[in-house]
């Protein structure tokens, strides 16, 4: 008789339990949680945060150096300045000539539709008159996670490689939270 009422006190405990939505993920970190707890564990992946950088950009965004996917990369990643919950990571990989991003380009949305499957939702088309793509990450029962963009930029003397990680959820709460000012 006691493992019975056992059994149905663990049950009624699991059906309470709250389930935990699941975050896109940048380098294995789901965009979660506050950006001290995401910079400690960008900081434990090898990346710097640079305050100085970090100071030129508005509240809501912090600026690291570090090496993304074997590449020199910079790193701006945005949170909610209010609840300080991470919504946005942004990397950028400066190349020189136009020859080495539109190689490098094509190598990181391979990668991407590798790790995502090719069956996902996904976009290529055009941004400044150069390819772009979109991605759409779902879960396994086909929520969407967030989405991953890859485009160019040109910048004086350097070419751009931009891949930005946004978590659908804490966007979402992040837009709410400034249309509260209004």
């Amino acid at each position: 008789m006691r493992k019975f009422y056992c059994f149905i006190i663990i049950a009624i405990l699991s059906i309470s339990v709250p389930i935990h939505a699941q975050h896109l993920k940048f380098m294995e970190i789901p965009l979660n949680g506050t950006i001290t707890q995401f910079q400690e564990k960008l900081k434990a992946k090898g990346m710097r945060y640079d305050k100085f950088t970090s100071q030129q950009f508005p509240a809501g965004a912090r600026f690291f150096n570090g090496v993304f996917a074997g590449n020199k990369a910079n790193l701006i990643v945005y949170y909610d300045a209010k609840t300080k919950i991470v919504w946005r990571a942004k990397v950028t990989i400066d190349y020189q000539t136009k020859e080495i991003w539109q190689r490098k380009y094509s190598e990181m949305r391979e990668i991407l539709l590798k790790k995502y499957g090719y069956d996902s939702e996904y976009y290529d088309g055009e941004q400044d008159g150069e390819d772009a793509f979109e991605l759409h990450v779902r879960d396994t029962k086909g929520k969407t996670l967030g989405r991953i963009n890859l485009y160019f930029g040109k910048y004086e003397y350097d070419y751009k490689l931009f891949i930005c990680y946004t978590d659908e959820q804490n966007e979402e709460q992040n837009n709410n939270s400034k249309m509260r000012d209004f």
